[in-house]
């Protein structure tokens, strides 16, 4: 009896073991975690950054985008992380954005603007053990547009799988104020999924139309 007692307590101990040998890295990362998150935000009020697939847009600022046949203008608000012991880079965000179907962009603004929110939160599941799935709200939807958004502020330039279609493209801007943008329009600057975009593009802030 004796020798089963001590059994289980080998067992526990070994429980209790691994459980300390996965909690107590969390906590280091942690504070790591909030580091690169309030680094990623800072860098993202400063510039933009185009990668193959996807374009991180400044928040607070208008940025357009082609979707289909139609344009619209996407801004995002309110962005914030999401504190999780293990993960980083994960966030909220409100956004507002206008859309016009047929693509003419002088109807663009006249139209009621839609308001949503987006989270690009933690994977469920086990880390290393299980494939989890992001439980956030990821798709933007704004009329018949729908985007896929990333923490902080990236527009992905597909919908699902489809890189091929270059569904989304998007000219980011430095206009807070909407009624700034009609005039500068033949000098905005348009990205699409690229394949031979080897390196992200970084654009600062006062090189965007609007920043002057």
């Amino acid at each position: 009896m004796a020798k089963r007692t001590a059994g289980r307590k080998t067992w526990s101990l070994g429980i209790l073991v691994l459980g300390a040998a996965c909690v107590s890295p969390a906590i280091d990362s942690s504070e790591e975690a909030k580091k690169q998150d309030e680094k990623l935000l800072s860098q993202a009020r400063r510039e933009v950054s185009i990668n193959r697939d996807s374009a991180r847009i400044i928040p607070d600022r208008w940025a357009l985008f082609r979707f289909g046949k139609g344009i619209g203008a996407l801004k995002f608000e309110n962005v914030h992380p999401v504190k999780h012991p293990r993960d980083m880079w994960n966030g909220r965000a409100d956004y507002v954005c206008y859309f016009d179907e047929a693509g003419f962009l002088e109807n663009l603004f006249q139209r009621k603007p839609k308001r949503g929110k987006v989270s690009d939160l933690p994977p469920t599941g086990v880390p290393g053990l299980t494939h989890g799935w992001n439980p956030g709200d990821t798709l933007i939807r704004c009329g018949s547009a729908e985007m896929i958004y990333g923490y902080p502020s990236f527009v992905f330039f597909s919908v699902g799988d489809h890189l091929e279609k270059h569904i989304v493209e998007i000219a980011p801007t430095a206009f807070k104020n909407e009624n700034d943008i009609l005039p500068a329009r033949e000098h905005l600057t348009w990205f699409r999924y690229d394949s031979e975009r080897k390196s992200d593009m970084v654009i600062p802030l006062e090189n965007l139309q609007g920043a002057n």
